[in-house]
């Protein structure tokens, strides 16, 4: 643990919220940028902490203050940044692609600087069929790179938690005394569905160390228990939307009698860091209700552009004043971290949270991948909004340019 430490400092940076727990020159928190490469101008000394450059009310970038304060290359950085609508706490996350989690395997791409591959490690053959169906479970890679890694240290704590409330007393051999060993028996006995609860109750095992650890705080067996439960039910959910995630051979399908549907997509420039929303909304009966593009500038990647357009998707809702919203993109990122119940800590984090915090204002509301062919219109309209780098907003119809561009380009559009 204390040799890993270097690594998990050198992975760890900030997600800018208040900013008022972020050192500006001593913590990473700027996309790209080491934290000993941030010097500030002379004139502007007094400036501490990120929450020194947020506009508190706006919940903006204090522009001229930045650009006065850092060199140009580090200032477009900070100004790429998104910034929550509603007041959040900063966050340390793992430094990493845009949409990516802190997990083992990207922790060894940092110490090894390539793609270490498990799958192509030396196995001892007592442990070869145990390792073949850990990974064939439907659980996430960072719980299965866990397990990997767990040692019969912590088997004890498994066994205090509150096993029998959550239907594992199945798992307890007393004849057993090693890890791989154990590991073996419970994978030949228990059912996917056994198997998937019994991987996250290890997992949160793991994560309650850490917790001990670097947050000094102590979880109950009660608050894991429980913790397990919430993730498992996510985990249910997460399967059963999964079969959204496909190619609707009919799009009829999804307006359902009552129901609003809003289709959004994003256009994105990436020489000038650029995005237009593309977003258009229809009643059940496939009626055009309203249809809008919003432009943005300082766009650090596409994956931002895609989160802005669905953000700008549920607030087209509320204007409209939806009760029931069946929100469609065909980024798969986007629509699977608007479906998420947790807080999601990547670089879009902030506009996902502000996409979270919107949902409460429906009756009922789901957010469903379509491929980029049954999202013509939303597409266009991004692109010609991109182009024209101007912003509208029209009832009951869509630019004429629009609906040129796609006769043109489809002569019967699928959406």
């Amino acid at each position: 643990i204390w040799a890993a430490k270097g690594l998990l400092n050198k992975g760890r940076c900030w997600r800018v919220g208040r900013g008022d727990q972020i050192s500006i020159c001593g913590d990473s928190w700027i996309p790209g940028i080491p934290a000993d490469r941030i010097t500030i101008q002379a004139n502007n000394v007094n400036v501490e902490l990120v929450s020194d450059l947020i506009e508190p009310t706006s919940r903006s970038w204090k522009t001229e203050l930045i650009r006065n304060t850092f060199q140009p290359v580090v200032a477009e950085q900070i100004l790429k940044i998104p910034l929550a609508e509603t007041d959040q706490e900063d966050l340390q996350v793992w430094r990493g692609e845009p949409t990516v989690e802190f997990s083992v395997r990207s922790a060894y791409k940092l110490l090894h600087g390539t793609n270490l591959d498990p799958t192509d490690l030396s196995l001892q053959a007592e442990t070869k069929t145990f390792y073949n169906k850990l990974w064939k479970l439907h659980i996430p890679t960072k719980i299965k790179m866990t397990i990997w890694r767990i040692s019969w240290d912590y088997i004890p704590s498994f066994i205090n938690l509150k096993i029998r409330k959550l239907n594992l007393s199945w798992v307890l051999n007393q004849n057993i005394n090693n890890i791989w060993g154990w590991f073996t028996w419970v994978f030949d006995r228990g059912t996917e569905e056994q198997l998937h609860l019994f991987c996250c109750c290890l997992w949160f095992i793991w994560f309650s160390r850490n917790h001990l650890i670097y947050e000094k705080r102590l979880m109950s067996g009660s608050e894991i228990a429980k913790k397990i439960s919430a993730y498992t039910t996510e985990l249910a959910i997460s399967k059963v939307r999964t079969l959204t995630l496909h190619s609707f051979g009919n799009l009829q399908q999804l307006y359902k009698r009552g129901w609003t549907t809003i289709h959004f997509d994003a256009a994105y420039d990436r020489l000038g860091f650029r995005s237009a929303s593309g977003i258009i909304a229809r009643n059940e009966n496939r009626e055009i209700l309203a249809s809008q593009a919003v432009t943005h500038s300082n766009i650090a990647d596409p994956f931002t552009a895609e989160a802005y357009a669905g953000l700008q998707a549920i607030k087209l809702g509320i204007r409209l004043g939806v009760n029931k919203l069946t929100v469609l993109g065909d980024s798969k990122t986007v629509i699977k971290k608007c479906q998420s119940l947790f807080t999601v800590k990547s670089v879009i984090g902030a506009i996902i949270t502000d996409i979270q915090s919107l949902k409460k204002g429906f009756q009922e509301i789901e957010f469903i991948f379509v491929p980029k062919e049954h999202n013509f219109y939303a597409h266009t309209i991004a692109k010609e909004s991109l182009r024209s780098g101007e912003s509208f907003y029209l009832e009951k119809e869509i630019p004429e340019a629009v609906r040129r561009t796609v006769e043109n380009l489809w002569p019967y559009p699928p959406d």
